[in-house]
């Protein structure tokens, strides 16, 4: 089913209330992540649950994604979604969108091993998108997509980041 038409007004409505009342587009998201068994780790966010581990070489159950496997398909599902809603609002028919993505990282950082810097060393992604619209106007879609990601922007430059630490002793009965 085409959702284009429902898309674009969505996205006209909410472009022309920002436009009018800037601080309306201006939002706080958060959830929790609390750690259940072993390296199994569960995040909620409002009525959303996910749950993440990591593989059995690095002392997971491999129950679930890990918090990096999490991090690389909220890259690729924004980027797609982008692309989506960019098509949508420019009235441009798009078929099939498919954003791969790749990262290099050494885990040996995460063990603390001298000389190996901590974090990836690069991320690639390709996009394949099927239309039957000029290749113009895909590559100009995606090329504003991309410039107005926020997760893409996230991983592309540095972020500040605010730590608060609380330490509680346990309730002894």
């Amino acid at each position: 089913m085409d959702r284009s038409a429902e898309i674009r007004k969505a996205l006209d409505r909410a472009q022309s209330v920002f436009a009018a009342k800037p601080a309306a587009a201006r939002v706080t998201k958060g959830g929790r992540a609390t750690l259940k068994e072993g390296l199994t780790c569960e995040y909620l966010e409002g009525s959303w649950k996910l749950l993440a581990d990591m593989p059995v070489p690095l002392g997971g159950e491999d129950k679930a994604l890990s918090p990096g496997g999490y991090a690389r398909a909220g890259l690729s599902m924004c980027l797609a979604i982008g692309y989506a809603a960019r098509a949508a609002h420019r009235g441009v028919m798009l078929r099939k969108v498919e954003v791969d993505i790749e990262c290099d990282t050494d885990l040996g950082s995460v063990f603390g091993i001298p000389g190996i810097p901590v974090g990836y060393s690069e991320f690639r992604y390709s996009v394949r998108i099927e239309s039957e619209a000029p290749e113009t106007a895909i590559l100009a879609l995606i090329d504003e997509a991309d410039a107005r990601s926020p997760v893409l922007d996230a991983f592309g430059r540095a972020q500040k980041i605010v730590r608060s630490i609380a330490v509680s002793r346990p309730e002894t009965v």
